[in-house]
């Protein structure tokens, strides 16, 4: 089930609860998923972005208290030169 969502800058995270307890950043042109975060058990009940949208914040709720997670977000031009270089590894011999 999905608990979290928040938008910020062409971006959207998706935070889930159950078996798949990550957040999902996508960006939003694209439709293309840019990366999965991993959460600890309860699941995310809440997410919101920076202002500036470089950090993430992510509520879970674990016994006996719940606790607040906090992520850097890739840019787009981070995710892109991350991309080129695995590609570039991929096609030299």
């Amino acid at each position: 089930a999905v608990l979290g969502v928040a938008s910020s800058n062409k971006r959207l995270a998706i935070g889930r609860e159950g078996d798949d307890r990550n957040v999902k950043l996508w960006n939003i042109a694209t439709e293309q998923e840019m990366a999965t975060l991993d959460l600890l058990p309860g699941g995310c009940r809440a997410l919101r972005f920076s202002p500036d949208g470089r950090t993430l914040a992510a509520s879970c709720m674990l016994d006996p208290e719940p606790s607040i997670w906090l992520w850097e977000v890739p840019s787009f031009e981070e995710i892109d030169a991350a991309e080129a270089k695995e590609t570039s590894k991929i096609k030299q011999p």
